[in-house]
């Protein structure tokens, strides 16, 4: 295909990264001025793309389950689920939900790392390690983790408020 004469945005995207890093697929997608920057194509759409149709069914059934704040039932269809596909970052992304959802935040926090391992653009991830660490009253690996989240997606308002807040407690310290 010739983008000759037409604008990077328009390009679109010739491949789709897995959460792991590998590339896959085609797509035709074009992207929008205001959707163009790396962190737009990693965003949950894409990150739900990876294993097989029943394991992305399963996902979707546990983000379900998160959402109703059934966290038991999230917690044990994700470890059925990476029993079967062990390098989904998603999965382990929904059962740091799960598990921050039952107060299990050190358990929460080792998901979200294990997430961000596999897909270091999950700025998701980084946020939600950030707020288990603010439950485990540890604020300076909060604010590190939420940095790290801006930096990711620099469009999180609420982390960066956090960020703020954080500093200045951190500097009247």
């Amino acid at each position: 295909m010739n983008f000759a004469g037409q604008p990077p945005w328009r390009w679109g995207m010739s491949a789709i990264m897995r959460p792991t890093g590998r590339w896959v697929g085609h797509s035709t997608t074009v992207i929008p001025p205001f959707d163009c920057s790396p962190r737009r194509v990693f965003e949950k759409s894409v990150w739900l793309r990876y294993g097989s149709e029943a394991q992305q069914k399963q996902l979707s059934i546990i983000i379900r389950l998160n959402a109703a704040r059934r966290y038991r039932d999230a917690l044990a269809r994700a470890n059925r689920l990476l029993e079967e596909i062990e390098d989904f970052a998603e999965v382990y992304n929904q059962r740091a939900v799960a598990y921050y959802g039952l107060g299990e935040h050190a358990e929460a926090i080792q998901d979200c790392r294990t997430t961000l391992e596999l897909n270091p653009y999950h700025f998701a991830a980084a946020a939600g390690m950030g707020q288990a660490y603010l439950e485990l009253r540890d604020p300076i690996a909060a604010l590190e983790a939420f940095r790290r989240a801006l930096r990711l997606n620099p469009d999180l308002h609420a982390v960066r408020i956090q960020v703020a807040r954080l500093e200045r407690l951190i500097e009247d310290v």
